[in-house]
Parts: C-alpha cells; sequence; structure tokens
C-alpha cells in the first residue's frame, strides 16, 4: 500500500502540472517508456536487468501518471527524485486516452506502459477503477 508521504508527494507534483481548476483523482509511480523494453514486465533478475538497461539506454525512465478529473498525465522524473518534474510527456483529456492494466505489474497509459512495483498494487488497482478501467 502507498504511504501517506507518496499521496501527499504525488499530489504536489499534480499541482504542479494539472490546468487550473482541474482536481486530482489518483495518481501512480513507476517506470514508463514506449516499445518492446516498455512491455518488460515482471520481476525476476532478468526482467529487473533488462528494465535497468532500458532506463540507462533512456528507453524507460522513471515516471508519475497522474488522473486528473479532465486531463491524465504522463511525466519522466530524474532519476532518484521521484517527486520533481523533469518533462511531462503527455497531457491529454481523459477521453482520448485508453488506460488499462498490462498485466502484472504494468499499466497502458495511451501508447506508453508504466511498470510499478508490487507494493503499489493496491494504488494501481484504486488508480484503474477511478480510470474507469478493470484491474
Amino acid at each position: 500500500m502507498a504511504s501517506k508521504k507518496f499521496h501527499r508527494k504525488i499530489r504536489e507534483v499534480a499541482d504542479q502540472v494539472m490546468e487550473e481548476g482541474e482536481e486530482f483523482r489518483s495518481g501512480l509511480a513507476g517506470q514508463g517508456g514506449q516499445g518492446v523494453t516498455a512491455k518488460v514486465g515482471g520481476w525476476s533478475p532478468g526482467t529487473q536487468t533488462a528494465r535497468a538497461g532500458a532506463v540507462f539506454a533512456g528507453k524507460m525512465w522513471n515516471a508519475l501518471v497522474i488522473l486528473g478529473d479532465r486531463n491524465v498525465y504522463l511525466i519522466r522524473t530524474p532519476m532518484l527524485k521521484a517527486y520533481e518534474v523533469k518533462e511531462v510527456v503527455l497531457k491529454a483529456p481523459r477521453r482520448d486516452v485508453p488506460i488499462s492494466s498490462a498485466g502484472g505489474t504494468r499499466i497502458q497509459v495511451g501508447d506508453y506502459y508504466v511498470t510499478y512495483t508490487p507494493k503499489m498494487g493496491s494504488q494501481a488497482k484504486d488508480f484503474l477503477a477511478e480510470a474507469g478501467a478493470s484491474a
């Protein structure tokens, strides 16, 4: 389960990127990316090594997904600074971006995949429910 600190910090990030008057609904932290490498799921030593290589090659990055009442945001965060905004990778109306479970510990947000740790599972389930997707 996500900590109170996580909820407080992700709301602080949301306040930086959301439109004025938009309400925060949910958020999730993980590693984001596009393409084949981003689809690597699971937590075996081999998949962890593959993801680590993808992060260092720039094909995956630390990410926050924020769900507002109007938009969805995918945010790239700096290495070791999970609650700082490096870049807003995706900002789009919720109705235009499909959000779904991608199996295991991954969700799909439009063309992007976000892999989260197993301890964030309940947060991911809540995020998907708020997005109107099935967990």
